[in-house]
């Protein structure tokens, strides 16, 4: 993880004002409307990790803020340093008590020849630092900012604007952001004996694959060199499909370079500086030009398994898709740059208002959902909740909300006025038009086994069934009949005598537990939903009524709808 708690800088481009980067995490989403500063802040990051890019421009001011530990008190607080004017024997007892502070210091630039060195250092006014840096002792912060080390990471990026193109044939290993070397480096792995072809031929081809998914099945990733007149001979990269033959990549679409030049960055480039993924920040701006969204969340289902091994990513991004694919992940911090007056701002979204918020510099319009990989329709949110754990559990986490496909409400007693058939019928609106892939969740509302379900559910049933799509109602009488009495036991930490059966109410059950408790269940059903499901494990409730073979079925329905 980036050794950093907050980047602080001012006087850069559009950013005249002090501006904050708070709460890093392995996946960063900036989002924003063209020129407003999103590739500025990639370039503060390529600064701090040792870049000299920036200095040129001696207004910029770049401060760091990160947690004091216990080593770096010590650089400056020895255990067995005394004397001075410190209010104890040791320095250390003086020390130790700011472990854990933020601490604030300056980046700035010494000229030594005709080089440039960053060098950390000069303290910023110590009651802005954090008020319990008394400033009587500011000589000893000062001297303790010369001593802080953060640790830095290699910097990769990824241009908005790149390509892909033949190239001559050149010893060098360095590629650009702009695409310009990629070539080289993939002929090199291919035709030089020091490199391992197998990281280009099966490693490399397999995530491609695993990424293109239904676009395309390459069998062979190879170079050729090309003629394009009699003094210039360039080496350029093939793909072999079975029932195409074989493409020049030149002759491609710009996504499938776009998916390439993420697999050269994150799995090549390693290998060539021999550096572990976790050495890295990689910062790739606008991901989603040319990319269908199944294939970018396909991508996006990629940068989310290099971020798990400790590598750090920066995206920017207009894709409402990005947003989608990962708002409900601890691992992403999401940023909104907007202009307020005369000035430009960085929002950390920390809430759905504020990612809601965001959705009009993206552009997103209600029938951006046509282009999910497919819909499940559920009566409301806490249905949500519970099929999202139930897949999360029956995929081993290989499907995701967001990325794979998107729940949506239909609203429980609006049904009646819904149809699902491909066939338009008058006074009914017509769900099949908003995404060909559907699944759609019913409660049954069954008080027992002779009580039959009403027609509306029985008529939507038909209809599926006829579209080859999978309806479920449940077996119980509504989802709730789906989590188990031992779960609701260990909420309450208590047994009742009583058991919970398939067609029992569940707000008349919980009274059972505690009075009142069913009305409390009603009016706040999505808070019980998210605490039961942190209990659920497929062992505890795959023997739960249907359960079991209705999630097979879902998977299976996933399954085709991301290509697998």
């Amino acid at each position: 993880m980036l050794d950093l708690n907050k980047i602080i800088f001012e006087n850069y481009k559009c950013f005249k004002s002090e501006t904050t980067i708070s709460n890093i995490k392995p996946i960063n989403i900036i989002i924003g409307k063209n020129n407003i500063g999103k590739s500025s802040i990639l370039d503060i990051l390529e600064t701090i990790n040792n870049n000299e890019m920036l200095w040129n421009n001696k207004k910029t001011k770049i401060y760091i803020e990160k947690f004091l530990t216990d080593n770096e008190i010590e650089k400056e607080f020895g255990r067995t340093t005394f004397g001075g004017n410190l209010p104890t024997r040791y320095h250390y007892d003086f020390g130790k008590n700011y472990i854990g502070e933020n601490f604030k210091f300056e980046l700035y630039c010494k000229n030594f020849s005709s080089s440039k060195i960053i060098t950390t250092k000069e303290v910023k006014d110590l009651q802005e630092i954090n008020p319990k840096f008394d400033s009587e002792y500011n000589s000893y912060w000062n001297e303790l900012a010369t001593k802080i080390n953060y640790a830095t990471k290699t910097t990769k990026r990824i241009y908005a604007e790149r390509n892909i193109n033949p190239e001559r044939e050149m010893i060098s290993m360095e590629v650009n952001g702009y695409g310009n070397g990629i070539t080289t480096v993939i002929n090199n792995y291919l035709n030089k004996a020091k490199y391992d072809e197998n990281k280009v031929r099966k490693e490399l081809l397999e995530k491609l694959n695993e990424i293109m998914g239904n676009d395309a099945n390459f069998t062979e990733i190879t170079t050729q060199q090309v003629e394009y007149s009699k003094d210039d001979i360039k080496w350029e990269i093939f793909l072999r499909e079975e029932e195409k033959g074989r493409i020049a990549l030149s002759k491609s679409g710009s996504g499938l370079k776009t998916v390439l030049m993420v697999l050269v960055y994150t799995i090549l480039i390693p290998d060539i500086e021999k550096k572990d993924l976790s050495d890295y920040i990689f910062l790739f701006e606008e991901l989603e030009n040319n990319l269908h969204p199944s294939l970018e969340r396909r991508l996006l289902k990629y940068i989310e398994e290099v971020s798990s091994r400790n590598s750090n990513i920066f995206l920017t991004t207009h894709s409402n898709t990005v947003l989608d694919s990962f708002q409900n992940s601890n691992n992403v911090q999401m940023y909104h740059v907007i202009k307020e007056e005369e000035s430009v701002k960085i929002k950390s979204l920390d809430n759905i208002l504020g990612k809601k918020g965001c959705l009009d510099d993206l552009g997103v319009k209600a029938s951006d959902i046509l282009q999910s990989n497919g819909v499940i329709w559920v009566e409301g949110p806490s249905d949500r909740i519970y099929i999202n754990k139930w897949i999360e559990l029956w995929s081993n986490k290989k499907y995701k909300e967001g990325m794979n496909y998107q729940c949506v409400f239909y609203g429980g007693r609006l049904l009646s006025n819904t149809t699902f058939n491909d066939e338009n019928v008058d006074n009914l609106i017509n769900l099949m038009n908003v995404n060909k892939n559907s699944i759609i969740l019913i409660d049954s509302d069954k008080t027992s086994r002779a009580k039959p379900v009403n027609d509306t559910k029985k008529r939507i049933e038909k209809e599926y069934l006829k579209n080859n799509q999978f309806c479920w109602i449940t077996k119980g009488k509504e989802i709730e009949n789906y989590v188990p009495k031992s779960i609701i036991d260990t909420f309450y930490e208590k047994d009742v005598e009583d058991n919970f059966e398939q067609y029992s109410t569940i707000d008349i059950f919980l009274d059972k537990y505690q009075d009142n408790e069913g009305e409390k269940f009603k009016r706040s059903k999505i808070k019980y939903a998210q605490e039961y499901i942190e209990k659920m494990t497929l062992d505890n409730i795959k023997d739960i009524l249907d359960l079991d073979d209705n999630m097979k079925k879902v998977i299976k329905e996933l399954d085709k709808w991301n290509n697998l």
